[in-house]
C-alpha cells in the first residue's frame, strides 16, 4: 500500500480552508494536515509531519513572511509550496521566495486539484 502524501494547509479558521480541506481530502492519497497562519512558518511542523506539499492561504505581505518562507525553502528542499494569492504585489512576493506554485485566489478548483496531483508526482 503506498503511502498517504502530506498536505499541509495554512489559512485562516473559516470557509476559504474548509474548502481547501475538502478539496484536498477528495484527492486519493492525501493526508491533510491544518495549521493557523498565526504558527503557518513553525518548522515544527515540517519535521513532525514529514510533509510533501505546502498550501498557503496566507498574507505575505504580513512582516518577516517571505524572510520565513525563504529559509523554509531552503530548510525543506523536497517540500513543494503552492501560494495562493489575491494581486500581483503578493504573487511576486511569492515568486521571489522562490515558491513551487502560484495561483490566484478564485482559481477554480480543478486547477487546484491539477496543480496538486502535478507536485505529488
Amino acid at each position: 500500500m503506498k503511502e498517504q502524501s502530506k498536505v499541509l494547509i495554512m489559512a485562516k479558521p473559516g470557509q476559504v480552508r474548509d474548502g481547501l480541506r475538502a478539496l484536498l481530502h477528495a484527492i486519493p492519497g492525501v493526508d491533510v494536515v491544518e495549521c493557523p497562519c498565526d504558527d503557518a512558518f513553525n518548522s515544527d511542523l515540517f519535521t513532525e509531519h514529514d510533509l510533501t506539499i505546502v498550501l498557503i492561504s496566507c498574507n505575505l505581505l504580513e512582516e518577516g513572511s517571505q524572510d520565513a518562507l525563504r529559509r523554509l525553502r531552503a530548510e525543506k528542499p523536497k517540500v513543494r509550496f503552492i501560494v495562493l494569492t489575491e494581486d500581483v504585489e503578493q504573487r511576486q512576493l511569492a515568486r521571489d521566495a522562490g515558491v513551487d506554485q502560484v495561483l490566484i485566489k478564485g482559481s477554480s478548483a480543478e486547477k487546484l486539484v491539477e496543480t496538486v496531483k502535478q507536485l505529488l508526482s
